[in-house]
């Protein structure tokens, strides 16, 4: 008789460890539960600094690309009231960043506008302010008055230069 009572002391404990056991296993179940849910979330929000972090990168890049641009067009601007040469030699001469870095900047329609930018930039630099050694003149031959002038014909060819340098800007403007 003391054996059954034994046994079923031994089995109520068993049934007691199996069941804390359980309860065990149940919590931890709940407990990973709730750490999967955090973990997606805080991947979820890591994605999203990392898209935000992205884009206010990208929108800086693209500000900076713009504002090269504006700095040509103010050496630019100078030049219709006499020579600046220090103006033109520190004016940007290309894009400030790669073209695969562009291309995943701006749209193709915006990079084109950039891109004629640019080149109608170096065909007036090629015009007007590099010499045989292809370094920027300093000194123009003729008065400023003069429009025939080597100086009076820089000046005419700036003021023209600033209106498609502004029509680039007011397209790239219309599509930023």
């Amino acid at each position: 008789m003391g054996s059954i009572w034994i046994s079923l002391i031994s089995i109520g404990v068993s049934v007691t460890f199996c069941i804390l056991f359980i309860m065990i296993l149940v919590r931890i179940n709940t407990v990973l539960t709730k750490l999967r849910q955090i973990e997606a979330f805080l991947k979820s929000e890591v994605n999203t600094k990392e898209e935000q972090y992205k884009e206010r990168l990208n929108e800086e890049q693209r500000h900076f690309v713009m504002l090269q641009i504006f700095q040509v067009r103010d050496a630019v601007y100078k030049q219709q009231r006499g020579i600046h040469a220090k103006a033109i030699e520190q004016a940007p001469k290309g894009p400030p960043l790669p073209p695969e870095d562009m291309a995943q900047l701006f749209q193709q329609e915006e990079l084109d506008i950039i891109n004629r930018f640019w080149q109608t930039f170096h065909r007036y630099l090629a015009l007007h302010w590099y010499d045989q050694n292809n370094r920027i003149k300093t000194v123009f031959r003729g008065a400023e008055t003069d429009s025939t002038s080597e100086v009076g014909q820089m000046m005419i060819a700036s003021r023209q230069l600033i209106h498609k340098l502004d029509q680039f800007i007011a397209q790239l403007h219309s599509s930023l």
